[in-house]
């Protein structure tokens, strides 16, 4: 963000970059693991192409982890966000929890604790449910998981 500045633009390009490399090893290991499987020999003995093959038989059965891992990747980049405008790295022309909070954070020194607090509740409670949808997305994705 220093080297290529603190537009929101940038901040969400600098994000991807740094966190596409999870959901590359986790579509990459589920690819690798699908290829092997008797359904996916199946359609190839009955003479299913490539292409057919992996849009008919390993796409479908890749998406929900990568579903998965992408709702939980969003918790991450919202608290990286809110880091980096907590540190002054953010977009200065929007408003921010990270930012808000590094106000706040001046605040407290003449009794105004509610300006700290309310904000980290809300950054707690918005990555909770963001992490709780990606559980969701898992128990319904994952049946054999359901405890």
């Amino acid at each position: 963000v220093i080297i290529f500045g603190p537009t929101l633009t940038n901040i969400i390009l600098i994000l991807s970059v740094f966190s596409w490399p999870t959901i590359a090893r986790i579509v990459r290991a589920e690819v690798l693991s699908i290829k092997e499987r008797e359904y996916v020999q199946a359609a190839k003995v009955l003479g299913a192409g490539n292409f057919d093959i992996m849009f008919n038989e390993i796409l479908p059965n890749v998406m929900p982890p990568v579903l998965v891992a992408s709702a939980l990747q969003m918790s991450d980049a919202i608290l990286a966000e809110a880091g980096l405008s907590f540190l002054g790295l953010g977009d200065p022309n929007m408003a921010s929890w990270g930012r808000i909070l590094a106000i706040a954070r001046q605040a407290i020194y003449v009794g105004g604790w509610w300006t700290l607090v309310f904000p980290s509740i809300f950054i707690t409670i918005t990555v909770l449910s963001v992490n709780l949808l990606a559980d969701g997305l898992n128990d319904i994705f994952n049946p054999k998981s359901i405890r």
